[in-house]
């Protein structure tokens, strides 16, 4: 299969190769791209560069010449908007107006020619109304994270793509149905590849929230005191301050929110992390998307989980499915801490 690579720059064509090899990921809310090996040896032209295969498009991040072939390692084409930018308001009301708004002004009309892309074109149907992304105390936000935010709260996804006349890349974005899937191993449409458990998995919270108490200091600083509450994570997946009849089993953690925060909000959002205690690899003949909810039955016991990325390799033409974000192998967490 032919591959194509181009400047980053002006997208203009550089190499056609074939691959000799690939593992990829072609959607995914973590950062995955996954890696593909190529014809020939090169070197730094590649860095940087976009990489298409079959309608898919990645950014190389590495490559690793050696005897008449290159190992390249991939990122997932969003990883262009990796940048660190200041909140000054918008007056767009939906998230994906907002980020269209961001990658117009900071890319496909950037002054600066190192770091502009022209050769982008950007369009959003998303309706979801606006939030501001989490700044730090000078307003300053990472535009990439915000997108992963935005798709794994909403799933408003950022997709990336070539267009008809092939030379150059169209931006949509939408906020996707998520879909609802039981899944068993050995149900005739699916095999287990691989099942991760890591035992951190949080069973019931404590809270800490500081208050104002109303009175002052000597310096007249309002004195701050702090209020605790107890949640616990029924086995459903609900949670309150009351002990359910059918608990989850996990650890029990403490967690420390701002004053103004929803306690109810924040415990919601610190047990969902649970997700990333399992991960759960399979092939499935079924047509699965990035961000459908997943209920997965293995060994009399059901997962439920978010698809969190979709992959094939050149050896199998069937996809691979990953439900949880548990980084389990040493090669993965290498992988990972370079992205």
């Amino acid at each position: 299969m032919k591959c194509y690579i181009r400047k980053k720059d002006d997208f203009y064509h550089v190499i056609q190769r074939d691959e000799l090899d690939f593992d990829l990921v072609p959607d995914s809310m973590n950062g995955d791209g996954g890696r593909i090996t190529l014809l020939g040896e090169y070197g730094p032209e590649l860095t940087g560069a976009w990489l298409t295969i079959n309608s898919e498009t990645y950014l190389v991040d590495k490559a690793s010449p050696g005897k008449g072939k290159t190992d390249v390692r991939l990122l997932p084409p969003d990883t262009l908007f990796d940048r660190d930018l200041h909140f000054t308001g918008t007056e767009e009301s939906t998230i994906g107006g907002y980020i269209a708004e961001q990658i117009t002004v900071g890319w496909i009309d950037q002054e600066d020619a190192v770091y502009a892309a022209p050769y982008l074109s950007c369009i959003s149907t998303d309706d979801t109304p606006f939030e501001e992304p989490e700044q730090d105390e000078n307003k300053v936000f990472n535009f990439l994270e915000y997108i992963r935010w935005a798709r794994s709260t909403y799933n408003i996804a950022v997709r990336i793509g070539m267009t008809d006349a092939d030379n150059d890349l169209k931006i949509t974005i939408s906020r996707e149905e998520v879909r609802e899937r039981t899944i068993a191993d050995n149900d005739g449409h699916t095999q287990l590849i691989s099942a991760d458990f890591d035992a951190s998995a949080l069973a019931k919270l404590t809270v800490f929230q500081p208050y104002d108490t109303g009175e002052k200091d000597e310096d007249d600083k309002p004195i701050m005191d702090v209020t605790e509450t107890v949640w616990y994570l029924a086995a459903d997946g609900s949670i309150s301050q009351e002990v359910p009849e059918e608990r989850a089993s996990g650890e029990w953690g403490t967690l420390l929110i701002g004053k103004d925060d929803e306690p109810e909000e924040k415990t919601k959002e610190e047990f969902d992390k649970n997700e990333s205690a399992h991960k759960i690899e399979f092939y499935s003949d079924f047509e699965l998307h990035v961000g459908d909810t997943a209920h997965f039955r293995f060994h009399d016991a059901v997962f439920d989980g978010t698809i969190t990325a979709i992959k094939r390799k050149r050896s199998d033409n069937r996809k691979r499915y990953a439900i949880g974000d548990m980084i389990t192998t040493l090669s993965e967490r290498l992988e990972r801490s370079k992205t």
